[in-house]
């Protein structure tokens, strides 16, 4: 079986230490001189275990990590889950303001810390997960996904450092949230084309709410259509409609395996 390593590291712009969940393959330890691919993942606290998670599911991304492994799926892949400050989430997980009015918050109020987020992953974290562990740590072995505000951010670093993530899971992406802002970056950027994008979306994100849950799908077609129009391959975009998925964990549980199938 995997396991999972607790360590902390300093976000310095934040002047703060913030957790990581580290979950090394079984055969980190078993194989001493093989390396592995990295997947960094955000909201680190609800990706293993039930009883660690915000809203008590989690992505149960150990146990099927482990399945794929003991399927012969994958020799193993590290991924990194970097813990949320719920306080400054929605600043982090963003590099613009928010342009649109929601129920919870006024337009403009929050969101635009996601640039500085990013530089301290590229620049604090990864180099700090090299250091310490066996890592392919080149951009074909370097992946990055989040689900909601997560989808966001994820996408940016890829948008924004294509030449070390080649490899992007985007759940359930809430890019409504400054959404102009967000396809304008992948206009503007000077994406290769050997990138993939795994893109997950559900028909109930928002439960009742058939406004909110269309916007979601809306949104989130728009995202993949602005990929295509860059030139991406229809085969480097795989594009998931969940039948009655909503925006929770359980639900990119779901997906998670058919998204390391489809990017690794």
């Amino acid at each position: 079986m995997g396991r999972i390593e607790y360590k902390s590291i300093e976000i310095p712009y934040q002047n703060e230490e913030r957790a990581l969940r580290i979950y090394l393959p079984k055969k980190y330890d078993i194989s001493e001189e093989q390396s592995f691919s990295v997947l960094y993942m955000h909201d680190g606290q609800n990706l293993y275990f039930d009883g660690e998670a915000t809203f008590g599911d989690s992505w149960k991304v150990k146990d099927t990590m482990e399945q794929l492994e003991e399927e012969g799926f994958t020799e193993g892949i590290i991924v990194v889950g970097i813990n949320n400050n719920p306080l400054t989430r929605l600043d982090e997980y963003s590099p613009w303001k928010n342009e649109i009015e929601h129920k919870d918050f006024k337009m403009g109020s929050h969101g635009g810390d996601g640039d500085k987020y990013a530089q301290f992953i590229v620049n604090t974290l990864k180099p700090f997960i090299d250091s310490e562990y066996r890592t392919l740590r080149n951009r074909d072995n370097t992946a990055v996904a989040g689900s909601s505000m997560g989808g966001i951010i994820s996408t940016y670093l890829g948008i924004k450092y294509p030449n070390i993530f080649s490899r992007i899971g985007a759940f359930s992406t809430s890019s409504w949230f400054a959404e102009k802002s967000f396809l304008q970056s992948m206009q503007n950027s000077q994406l290769p084309k050997n990138q993939k994008f795994f893109i997950q979306v559900g028909t109930k994100e928002s439960g009742d709410n058939e406004e909110m849950c269309q916007m979601y799908i809306e949104s989130n077609l728009r995202f993949e259509k602005q990929l295509l129009d860059k030139g991406f391959n229809k085969e480097d975009i795989l594009f998931v409609i969940g039948e009655g998925d909503i925006h929770n964990e359980k639900s990119w549980a779901k997906h998670f395996s058919s998204f390391i199938k489809f990017v690794f």
